[in-house]
């Protein structure tokens, strides 16, 4: 039997772990192998609107992370090395974009896609227009 690499990945974690109590933890890593399986990568963004909680948990995850990178924070019961290495072998992002900028990131596309430029008029459009000169502007 085939197994596609995040299935070799539940598949191994699942036998680890077959003799431990399963966790929340263990749920959330299910989740994000399933988001993978579906979307092909573990971005998911502190507001995602396909599963709110498992994005709350993604951006509690990503600010443990930091505050442990800063050293202002040792480990932790959500973060302990071995769960760091668990996330990291799943592919999770520790730095992933803002739900509001990526939404923004999407005006500019359907703008083109409409009008067939990038050239937004600051009459029509102020608020784009002004965001997507200071994204020239980086």
């Amino acid at each position: 039997m085939h197994l596609r690499p995040s299935q070799r990945l539940q598949s191994h974690y699942s036998q680890s772990f077959h003799n431990s109590k399963y966790t929340p933890f263990e749920e959330r890593c299910n989740q994000l192998l399933r988001f993978k399986e579906e979307f092909g990568h573990c971005i998911i963004p502190g507001a995602y609107e396909g599963n709110p909680s498992l994005g709350r948990w993604c951006r509690s995850m990503r600010t443990t992370y930091r505050k442990i990178q800063k050293g202002t924070q040792i480990g932790g019961a959500n973060l302990e090395p071995d769960r760091i290495k668990r996330l990291e072998d799943i592919g999770f992002e520790w730095h992933a974009p803002d739900a509001v900028f990526h939404k923004r990131c999407q005006e500019p596309v359907a703008f083109k896609k409409e009008f067939g430029h990038f050239n937004v008029p600051h009459k029509s459009y102020p608020s784009l227009e002004r965001w997507f000169r200071g994204m020239r502007n980086v």
